[in-house]
């Protein structure tokens, strides 16, 4: 069985998020971690599903919102270089 179209964006973003600077990891759907990694870590979810709200007329609804969630984890020894370190994945990230 053919993976669904949104299983296929989040995996293209897995791979385009895999390439950036620093070596941060990359995962979909994983546990929050007890440590993070040295370079960082980033966690891609499935999100939820949005219906878009009906039209007057009878029509139903045209498309359906997926909303995925990213997010960025990072560690070091003190608040400044913590923040540095977030800043520059997420300037990585675009």
């Amino acid at each position: 069985m053919a993976d669904s179209k949104a299983k296929q964006i989040l995996d293209a973003m897995a791979g385009l998020l895999g390439d950036i600077e620093g070596a941060v990891t990359v995962k979909i759907n994983a546990p929050l971690p007890e440590v993070v990694p040295e370079d960082g870590l980033i966690i891609l979810r499935d999100g939820k599903v949005e219906s878009t709200e009906e039209t007057l007329g009878g029509f139903d609804s045209a498309y359906v919102v997926q909303v995925f969630a990213v997010e960025v984890y990072v560690c070091d020894g003190d608040d400044p270089a913590r923040e540095a370190k977030y800043d520059a994945v997420l300037q990585d990230i675009g």
